[in-house]
């Protein structure tokens, strides 16, 4: 337990999209952890599910942000000390932009382009939940998509998960990532690895896997909206990919912050596994 004077506060906030059969699944086991764990701390819940209609978006809007994409996964490169060829990044750019854009056929077009509205509202949903949880007297924000699975030993794992987090002494910045996705290797970052203890694998540099299921520390959260506050175009991003800016926003200003992810992971990422089909098709 925390050496704080009152229990530690846990905040779930679950972010679907009114999809009968994920909720029936998940919100069962949702409160199944809450029940078991409340020994270690306490829980509250919350749901962010609400969107507008998808419209899908213009050839412009659609356009900025995929010249938004590109500029970042070169910083990425960066950030994570991978070395790439600057010809072959922007070979690899223009390649797939041009046959996106360039497409005659109205299928793709309209694919790609409603993938994009829904990339914007999946995040808006996810800064929803940080605003709500900021309102809250909690000290952690977990953030679980309706495609997480729990497995067997996902409370277990959970549990070991909060006696970690309890023992950080100070409770600054933390990024600790609960259901993966990507495959390990994808994502280059082996040789950022500074440590492992258990099941759980810490970085040099935070790093993030996907947006299935995450947690965030009060103090991280609040710098999350800070930075979107001094730059909104970061809300024109997919959730995974603004966590990584505002992680790489973190690092250029000279702020800590503890990052470490769960291997083998709390949460299954159902969309990756097959459990559950991946919205964008």
């Amino acid at each position: 337990m925390s050496s704080n004077d009152r229990a530690l506060r846990l905040c779930i906030a679950l972010i679907h999209n009114n999809n009968a059969q994920r909720n029936a699944l998940i919100r069962p086991n949702i409160a199944k952890l809450c029940a078991e764990l409340s020994p270690l701390c306490v829980f509250e819940t919350l749901e962010v599910s609400f969107q507008t209609p998808i419209q899908p978006h213009g050839i412009l809007l659609a356009l900025r942000r995929d010249i938004h994409y590109r500029l970042l996964q070169h910083k990425w490169r960066q950030y994570r000390q991978v070395r790439s060829s600057a010809l072959r990044e922007f070979l690899d750019s223009i390649k797939p932009l041009a046959k996106k854009y360039l497409s005659r056929d109205p299928k793709s077009l309209d694919r790609w382009r409603s993938s994009s509205a829904i990339e914007i509202t999946v995040t808006d949903k996810h800064i929803r939940a940080w605003d709500r949880f900021l309102e809250l007297d909690c000290d952690f924000l977990i953030c679980v998509e309706d495609d997480a699975v729990f497995k067997p030993d996902s409370i277990e794992q959970f549990a070991a998960v909060i006696q970690e987090i309890s023992a950080l002494e100070p409770r600054g910045n933390l990024y600790v990532d609960l259901a993966g996705g990507c495959s390990l290797p994808d994502l280059h970052i082996a040789h950022l690895v500074q440590r492992k203890r258990g099941f759980f694998t810490f970085y040099k540099k935070a790093v993030t896997n996907t947006a299935c299921a995450y947690l965030l520390s009060r103090p991280l959260v609040a710098s999350f909206k800070s930075t979107l506050v001094r730059s909104p175009a970061t809300r024109l991003i997919s959730i995974d990919w603004m966590i990584n800016k505002l992680l790489m926003e973190l690092y250029r200003t000279g702020d800590s912050c503890v990052c470490f992810h769960a291997d083998p992971t709390v949460f299954k990422h159902g969309s990756t596994t097959g459990d559950f089909q991946a919205w964008e098709r």
